[in-house]
């Protein structure tokens, strides 16, 4: 069900939608890029510090190791901060509010969805 709702989330931030917008300037502009670019890093150095432990659904893959190295040692949840903070400064370099309002409810999401993966692994 997360899995779903999360996917259903990202098409509906991609759609063109020019609701609840305002101008941006130069300071919006540098830190949407800036929270962009670290997003990505952060997403794909977790994704491949995850390696065959990566698994879209909540529960841990068969035979899973929690890993405690690298990114996560310092972030509870990497890719999902990494996705967070792409999306947010991609929303906050458009002038988008409605993908920052469908970035909030990502994190919302998270939350729910992180609480339930961890409870599943122990």
């Amino acid at each position: 069900m997360y899995v779903g709702i999360q996917f259903i989330l990202f098409a509906v931030y991609i759609i063109p939608i020019t609701i609840i917008t305002f101008v941006t300037g130069t300071v919006f502009n540098i830190i949407g890029i800036i929270l962009l670019a670290l997003g990505v890093l952060v997403g794909l150095l977790s994704i491949i510090q995850l390696n065959k432990n990566l698994s879209p659904f909540p529960t841990p893959i068969t035979g899973g190791k929690l890993i405690e190295t690298g990114l996560y040692n310092y972030i509870r949840h990497p890719i999902y901060t990494g996705i967070l903070s792409t999306l947010l400064g991609y929303g906050l370099y458009s002038g988008s509010g409605y993908k920052i309002l469908i970035t909030m409810t990502l994190l919302v999401l998270f939350l729910y969805k992180s609480k339930y993966e961890e409870k599943n692994f122990h």
